[in-house]
């Protein structure tokens, strides 16, 4: 195989616009773009979840707005709870599949 120009020119652009950032964050440290934020937003896992994300931001913001602290602070055992349950669920869903379906699991939890 020989060398992928290309994608060598990509690696450089997005190394000089992340030493870009850096630069922009040490110079003025009130900067709003962190250069991790860059460095990641092209994982499968942020793609996957960024409506949930800003979904979720959206959500505290009314809370916040609307209700102020105290409202945030009553409603977010709830939202801890339906982690919780969340996770429980996916947890049995495991314990399950290594009982009755060892070798031949399902998915449980798919990130789309």
């Amino acid at each position: 195989m020989g060398t992928d120009w290309t994608r060598i020119f990509f690696l450089g652009v997005g190394s000089l616009f992340a030493g870009l950032l850096v630069l922009l964050r040490y110079r003025f440290p009130a900067f709003p773009i962190h250069p991790i934020g860059f460095t990641i937003s092209a994982s499968s896992t942020l793609r996957n979840t960024a409506l949930t994300i800003f979904l979720v931001w959206v959500l505290k913001s009314l809370i916040l707005r609307i209700g102020g602290l105290e409202r945030y602070n009553a409603i977010a055992p709830f939202f801890l709870g339906m982690l919780m349950g969340f996770l429980a669920g996916v947890a049995l869903g495991v314990i399950v599949d290594g009982v009755w379906f060892p070798g031949n699991g399902h998915e449980i939890h798919v990130a789309w």
